[in-house]
């Protein structure tokens, strides 16, 4: 697997995650107070494995999604 695409498949898999993560804020009644903060920590390992570039990129397709 070329580093590209792994770039692409690691942002994808966390993004999808997080927006997951904030459906699940709305429906939990309790969710709306840690489960937003818990999306946010699951971008750290693309920061971390990939860099700024691919976190900032998973970060825009979380906070703009029509969810």
């Amino acid at each position: 697997m070329s580093h590209k695409n792994r770039q692409i498949a690691m942002g994808g898999i966390f993004s999808a995650l997080c927006i997951v993560l904030m459906f699940f804020a709305g429906v939990i009644p309790f969710g709306t107070f840690f489960l937003p903060m818990v999306a946010g920590a699951m971008l750290l390992p693309v920061v971390v494995e990939l860099g700024c570039k691919p976190a900032l990129a998973a970060y825009v397709s979380v906070c703009c999604c029509p969810c």
